[in-house]
C-alpha cells in the first residue's frame, strides 16, 4: 500500500520552482475545457424549448380576450386549492377574498377547488406510474392527460354555474377577467387561436 507521501505527489504536479499544484493543471484542462466547449456550443442547447419562430406569447395584460376561460378557471382553482401550499381554510378564502369572491361565492369556489386538487393529485399519480413505466414518455401521453384535466375544468365550469347561479357566476367571470387572466402568460404556435 502506498504511503501518503506517494499517494500525495501522484496526485500533485511539481512546478519547476518547487510549487506543487494540482496535476489537472497539466495538460487535462485543456481536454475538459474543450470538452466543455463543445457540449455549450451543441445547437439547441442555448434556445428554451418554448422559444421559437413558431410560437409566440400571448401575455394576459395586453390581450385578456385572447386567454381562454377554461384556462383562467384552471388557474384559479390551482391558486385556491393550493394557495401557497397551505391547506388551510383561512388561506384559501383569503385568496378568494382577494380576487374578489366573498361569502358562499368563496364556499362554493373553495368546494370545486377540493375537487380540482383531489383530480389532480390522482393525475399526479397516474403520471408517476407512466414514469416508472416508461422512463421518457411520449410527449403526447403528457398533451393527452392536459385535455383530460380541460375536460375536467369544462365539466366543473357548467357546475359551477348552476351552483352560483347567474349573480354568482357573474362575479366569478368578473373575477377572471380582472384578477386572474391578466396575471397570465400562455405560449402557443403562431396564430394559433385557443378553444379553451
Amino acid at each position: 500500500m502506498p504511503c501518503l507521501k506517494e499517494r500525495r505527489e501522484g496526485m500533485l504536479a511539481n512546478f519547476s520552482d518547487g510549487r506543487y499544484a494540482p496535476a489537472m493543471y497539466r495538460g487535462d484542462r485543456i481536454l475538459l475545457i474543450t470538452l466543455l466547449a463543445a457540449i455549450l456550443c451543441q445547437p439547441g442547447l442555448a434556445q428554451s424549448p418554448q422559444s421559437g419562430p413558431e410560437t409566440e406569447d400571448i401575455d394576459g395584460k395586453d390581450h385578456p380576450e385572447r386567454i381562454p376561460d377554461t384556462r383562467a378557471l384552471n388557474s384559479l382553482l390551482f391558486s385556491v386549492s393550493d394557495y401557497k401550499g397551505n391547506p388551510d381554510h383561512a388561506f384559501r378564502a383569503g385568496y378568494c377574498r382577494e380576487q374578489g369572491l366573498i361569502g358562499d361565492d368563496m364556499e362554493i369556489v373553495i368546494t370545486f377547488a377540493n375537487r380540482y386538487l383531489a383530480y389532480r393529485l390522482e393525475s399526479n399519480r397516474k403520471i408517476k406510474i407512466m414514469k416508472k413505466r416508461i422512463p421518457r414518455p411520449d410527449p403526447s401521453e403528457y398533451a393527452a392527460m392536459n385535455e383530460e384535466l380541460l375536460d375536467f375544468v369544462d365539466k366543473l365550469n357548467g357546475e359551477l354555474q348552476d351552483a352560483l347561479g347567474p349573480e354568482g357566476y357573474g362575479k366569478l367571470k368578473a373575477c377572471l377577467e380582472k384578477t386572474v387572466k391578466p396575471t397570465m402568460t400562455l405560449t402557443v404556435p403562431k396564430g394559433m387561436i385557443l378553444a379553451r
